[in-house]
């Protein structure tokens, strides 16, 4: 029984360093293997001292190891979502301001038409998305 209590601690080291990996998938790749090799070697240990291994431990550790995975996947997607979303965030904020300083050096009728233009811009660019998400191309 000491094996198997080896066993379940090893496992569950292995699970809690795959859960602190952010890796690449080769990376991920090698440590699948390397877990895999070890779970083998364990597996033949258990089965020279008469320990027999459940398919259901099998399955379910494998299950967890997916399970681990799409998690990680899933903060890493949404790890880079979130940073696309400051750098267009910020190149908004450039926009913003280079247009603050050019309408800075003109006079008060020119300020206002560049305003009322920009406004007017912004419909049409929000009009176009709209219809680009409705899956019209062509408005």
């Amino acid at each position: 029984m000491q094996r198997s209590t080896g066993f379940q601690i090893l496992f569950f080291i292995a699970l809690l360093i795959i859960s602190n990996l952010q890796a690449s998938n080769v990376e991920d790749e090698l440590l699948k293997e390397l877990l895999e090799e070890e779970r083998r070697v364990e597996e033949e240990r258990m089965k020279e001292s008469g320990y027999q291994f459940s398919e259901e431990h099998i399955r379910q550790g494998q299950e967890e190891m997916e399970k681990e995975k799409k998690r990680q996947h899933q903060q890493a997607s949404d790890e880079e979502e979130r940073l696309v979303e400051l750098q267009n965030e910020r190149i908004r904020e450039q926009r913003e301001a280079e247009f603050e300083a050019s309408v800075a050096r003109m006079n008060e009728d020119q300020q206002k038409a560049a305003r009322k233009q920009r406004k007017k811009d912004s419909q049409i660019v929000k009009k176009i998305l709209q219809a680009s998400e409705h899956g019209n191309h062509y408005s």
